[in-house]
Parts: structure tokens; C-alpha cells; sequence
């Protein structure tokens, strides 16, 4: 529904012949960041990863294979990115490379320019275009790269609330940004770009 409001030319529009919608797989008692590590290392973790009493019973999955090991042993540089302060343990335990995230006041110095909030008291996020020159310097700066980006814009729906875009409209004009420059440097055609959504909005 919200891909059909966007022109032809925008990222999601060309990337339709593509796309695949899975209808029969079962996120009980997962959440957005443990949905990240099920795609990572082909594990089902729950919700309880978060907990102060089952959190450390997870942390030791950073040890184990995963797609992060996989590329490494490929000779890729690996990354984690992600617009917000904090770096969740279960996900940054992952032996990257280089994480890329917001450093203590980056809030209040990128809210001139773009949108950040705090939905949650554990998430001081600003919308991922504040990352976006850091994410293509990291990408021009690496020729062998798995960049991995968890997306902040669809997490919370203030973000929404206060822009009037829909989470389609957005991530697809970010991920045009990102084709424009690989373009631009003449690598797009070695780079492949795998894009993901969840169960979407919690409240709903």
C-alpha cells in the first residue's frame, strides 16, 4: 500500500520484481533486535535476551558463527551500524569490526538538522540520515565491506508523527541517497543491497 504512493523511480518501486513477503513465519516472543540476530546466526533468540536475569545466558552467541564470521573469513570488513546512542549487547557482542553509532551530546547537536527522540528511556536515536555521510565515508573508505544497518526511522512512530512520512517513503528515499553515491563512484554494480522489515509497529 505505501510502495504504490511512490514514484517508479524511487529505490523500493525498482526493487519490487524482487521482493518477497513472508507470511508464515512466527515472531512470538521476538523482538526488532533479536529478529536481527536470528537473521545473523540462524538462531531463534526470544525476548528474554533482554532481561537482567537471561540476558548474560545469551552472550555467549557473539562467539558463535554467524554471518558477521562468515564474511570476515571472506576477507570482508565487517560493521555494525545504527543512529542512536546506546549499542544493545546482544547485537554488539557480535565480534564486528567497527560499529558505527551516536556519541554522547550527538543528539542535541544533530537535532538542529534533522529529527531525534528518545521513544524509549534505553534509545537517544536520531533519524538514520544523520549516519548517512559517516555510513557512505565508512563504504568509500572500505573496498571489501558487509556493512549491516539496523534502521532507527521505523522503530518508533514518532518519527512519523512528526515528519508525515511513512516508513516505505522514507527508507526508500535513504536507500536512493546511497545508490546515487555508489553510482556516482562507479560501485554500485559490485555492491548488493538486501533490505528487511519485521512484524512493524508494536502498538498495532
Amino acid at each position: 500500500r505505501e510502495q504504490k504512493a511512490l514514484p517508479s523511480t524511487t529505490f523500493v518501486q525498482r526493487a519490487r520484481t524482487h521482493g518477497h513477503e513472508y507470511t508464515r513465519y512466527f515472531a512470538t516472543n521476538q523482538d526488532s533486535r533479536t529478529g536481527m540476530l536470528s537473521m545473523l546466526g540462524s538462531r531463534f533468540i526470544p525476548y528474554e535476551s533482554y532481561t537482567e536475569a537471561g540476558r548474560d545466558g545469551y552472550m555467549h552467541l557473539g562467539q558463535q558463527s554467524s554471518l558477521v564470521d562468515l564474511f570476515a573469513k571472506l576477507g570482508y570488513r565487517t560493521a555494525f551500524a545504527v543512529s542512536q546512542r546506546e549499542l544493545e549487547l546482544v547485537v554488539s557482542d557480535l565480534p564486528w569490526d567497527e560499529t558505527l553509532h551516536l556519541a554522547e551530546g550527538d543528539t542535541e547537536r544533530l537535532a538542529d538538522k534533522h529529527l531525534c527522540f528518545v521513544p524509549y528511556e534505553f534509545e537517544h536515536s536520531c533519524e538514520d540520515l544523520a549516519l548517512l555521510p559517516r555510513v557512505l565515508d565508512l563504504i568509500d573508505r572500505t573496498p571489501r565491506l558487509f556493512l549491516y544497518q539496523e534502521f532507527i526511522w521505523g522503530h518508533a512512530s514518532e518519527y512519523n508523527k512528526a515528519s508525515g512520512k511513512t516508513n516505505t517513503e522514507y527508507y526508500s528515499a535513504y536507500l536512493d541517497a546511497v545508490v546515487a553515491h555508489l553510482s556516482e563512484r562507479g560501485t554500485l554494480d559490485k555492491t548488493l543491497i538486501v533490505l528487511t522489515s519485521d512484524h512493524g509497529f508494536r502498538d498495532k
